[in-house]
């Protein structure tokens, strides 16, 4: 059975972190609203915010029923003076989730709370960020490592290419030599001959000279490039 693109493409953990000003003094809702944004659980801009009174009226109870939350969320807004936008029971159970996902709150027999009761600096300092956060960014240095691995593997099978047509440069030049006309193959003038060939860095060119010079296919000598002893060609009659 093959897999869709689509469930390829679905995150198995995600989180979005945004840094903002410093906190100061504020009325508790917008300090509250401040860190959902800070956290993902709220886009910039976003005119529907209940998650923010499921989330104060959490921190403002110890336990709250299950069948109580949404009564309370909607006299939460009043409170503030806040229309009554997404205080369905459907709206607040997905708003709960999202707490949930977070590790920020835990369902309790019928009830939700803070988890463990526990203050919210430490629940994102061992939940998040020492769990959850790791685990992301774990998986994307493994995918960074693979694609380190798949550059150097290109890069082996690139330089391998480069390396038959330097040495088959080499040994055209070398035995199209007369009697009384000196080699002249240099060597800076080969690495940047094949450099703007092949579109590489010379650097990178420097490296593979370098390979078959030790694999003796290739021999610097004054400055000069010879064929070596593993790279003339026996076809020569």
């Amino acid at each position: 059975m093959k897999v869709s693109n689509v469930s390829r493409n679905i995150p198995l953990a995600e989180i979005t972190l945004r840094k903002y000003e410093k906190p100061y003094e504020m009325p508790k809702r917008e300090l509250v609203k401040k860190l959902c944004l800070s956290i993902g659980l709220l886009q910039p801009g976003d005119s529907r915010d209940v998650v923010v009174d499921v989330f104060c009226v959490l921190l403002d109870n110890k336990e709250v029923n299950g069948n109580a939350i949404v009564d309370k969320v909607i006299e939460y807004r009043k409170k503030n003076n806040l229309d009554l936008k997404g205080v369905a029971g459907s709206n607040i159970r997905r708003q709960l989730k999202r707490l949930k996902d977070l590790f920020l709150i835990e369902r309790k027999e019928n009830g939700y709370r803070i988890s463990e009761n526990e203050n919210l600096s430490n629940l994102f300092e061992e939940k998040i960020e020492k769990f959850y956060l790791k685990s992301i960014v774990s998986r994307v240095k493994e995918y960074l490592v693979s694609l380190d691995n798949l550059k150097k593997w290109y890069f082996y099978f690139f330089s391998m290419e480069i390396g038959e047509y330097i040495v088959d440069l080499v040994n055209n030049r070398y035995e199209q030599r007369s009697g009384d006309k000196p080699y002249d193959m240099d060597l800076h003038s080969l690495v940047g001959d094949v450099a703007v060939e092949y579109g590489i860095e010379i650097a990178d060119c420097i490296k593979v000279v370098d390979e078959l010079e030790r694999s003796k296919r290739l021999s610097i000598i004054g400055g000069k490039v010879l064929p070596g002893e593993n790279g003339i060609r026996n076809s020569r009659g």
